[in-house]
Order: structure tokens, then sequence, then C-alpha cells
């Protein structure tokens, strides 16, 4: 994601064979250009945002050409419970491929937090978060939080150097996820 000259990294879940991809809204905001790249088929793609809730900080991407993209399992967000196993994936600090992972266990749901991003310094409030032990770092934001089956149940929203919480320290290992549930319910009434 190119800011003015400036280069962020983030992470975002394929809903779609056709490139329909579920992002964070901070992961793209003011950005001037967006390229994703696949890695399931090594494909790089230019993107264009379809949309957002900027409140929710939930963004909907459509990649330009893309087809038979692999398609992200959903779980079903209601079903997380306190101490479930639980891996995120994302594009830790920038790395690019592989993805990166963290694994850790739900220690809170419906947590609210203070989010502020640095890089724009716009604040806001989320809530109803599913918080987890798994330590998120910058560029992970936009990922998937998998439970133990292998179904995304959340789609990483804060932790990082850029993107901290108010009163928080993000790097003693506490991630947040928006469940996958709601931010599916957000992303389909942008799409409509």
């Amino acid at each position: 994601v190119d800011f003015q000259g400036v280069v962020g990294n983030g992470t975002g879940i394929v809903l779609s064979p056709d490139g329909v991809v579920l992002t964070n809204h901070h992961v793209v905001q003011g950005a001037n250009t967006i390229r994703a790249n696949s890695l399931g088929t090594g494909q790089v793609f230019d993107a264009d945002v379809v949309g957002y809730d900027r409140d929710d900080d939930i963004a909907v991407l459509q990649l330009r050409g893309a087809s038979g993209l692999p398609v992200a399992p959903l779980g079903d967000s209601n079903t997380v419970a306190l101490g479930d196993p639980v891996l995120t994936l994302g594009n830790a600090n920038g790395t690019g491929n592989p993805l990166t992972h963290e694994q850790g266990a739900v220690t809170a749901l419906g947590r609210a937090i203070d989010a502020e991003d640095e890089l724009t310094g716009s604040s806001h409030n989320l809530g109803g978060l599913i918080e987890s032990s798994t330590n998120l770092k910058s560029g992970d934001s936009g990922g998937a939080l998998v439970n133990g089956a292998g179904q995304v149940v959340g789609l990483n929203a804060a932790a990082t150097y850029n993107f901290r919480m108010d009163g928080e320290s993000t790097p003693g290992g506490q991630g947040f996820a928006i469940p996958i549930n709601r931010a599916l319910d957000i992303a389909n009434q942008i799409r409509s």
C-alpha cells in the first residue's frame, strides 16, 4: 500500500475466487495505490477499494483481473470460547511470503479498545473484539484469526507500533480481532 510515498503493509482474507478481499479500513486508508500478492497462487494484482466502514475498521477490496483464487474457509465466531487455541496469519513486518503465524489462545471476548493509527492520527473505538494471546505485529492487520478446525473466526484488527491501544502496550502479546460474523455482515452491506 502506497501512502504518498510511504509504503505500508497489511493482510487480507480472500472471500471469493474472483478476488473480493476483506481487510481493515486502516490498512488501506489514504492509500494512493494498493497492490496485493496472492500467496496461494503467487500472482500480483492491483486492487480497488469497493467500500469501507471506518467506525468498524472494515474495508472490501476487489483485485483486478482475479479468477480462481483459493477462498478462506470461514467459521462461526459465535462459537469462539475462552481458552480456545487460535492462530493468527499475517504479513508481520511486511515479510511477504510465506505468511507469518503466531499461536495463542482466546483470553477475552467482547473487548473494547481505543485505537489510534499513528500514521494518519485517526482514532476510534472498536468494541466486541476477540482478544487472544497472539503477538500481532505491524503488517498482521487484516489477517485471519483461525480456530483449531482451521476456520477463520476473526479479522485481526489491532496490535503493532503503528496501531496502538490507548493505555495498553501490545508487544506484551495481545491481539484483537473483529469477529468474522460481524465483519462479513459489514462486508456484505458494503458490497450490496
